[in-house]
């Protein structure tokens, strides 16, 4: 009973690495790093050695904060790139405000960092305004 809740993290590691419950790989990895240095931290806490077992835990919870702040940097980073890749147009016709959604030339939004995100933009997008919309 005393590594319960490790057992129970570990199993509920292995399922988050067989089921990949994010579409996009960054969250999935950032989900395992975190998932590993929360057990990581649970089971330091068992040890003998106080001293060890407390910079065993102070080490994990750096790691999950570096985590997390790494993993909303990069997914920022991807969202911006998504933004810069919808190419939004702009044209004035008499008056008239036409805004065109170029298709995106890949479903992957940031190979570079492997997110294997899909977005909406898998279709030409094709909007008609008036001017008296914009005030």
């Amino acid at each position: 009973a005393e590594y319960m809740g490790v057992t129970v993290l570990i199993a509920a590691q292995l399922h988050l690495v067989a089921c990949k419950p994010y579409l996009a790989r960054l969250h999935n990895l950032v989900a395992s790093i975190i998932g590993i240095a929360t057990t990581g931290v649970l089971f330091a806490g068992t040890f003998a050695s106080w001293t060890f077992g407390q910079v065993c835990v102070l080490f994990g919870i750096v790691v999950i904060s570096v985590t997390i702040v790494a993993g909303n940097a990069l997914d920022l980073r991807r969202i911006v790139a998504s933004e810069k890749d919808a190419d939004v147009e702009m044209h004035t016709v008499d008056g008239d405000a036409e805004v065109k959604v170029i298709e995106s030339q890949s479903l992957d939004v940031d190979a570079s960092i492997g997110t294997g995100l899909r977005t909406p933009m898998q279709h030409s997008h094709l909007v008609r305004a008036d001017s008296s919309d914009f005030g």
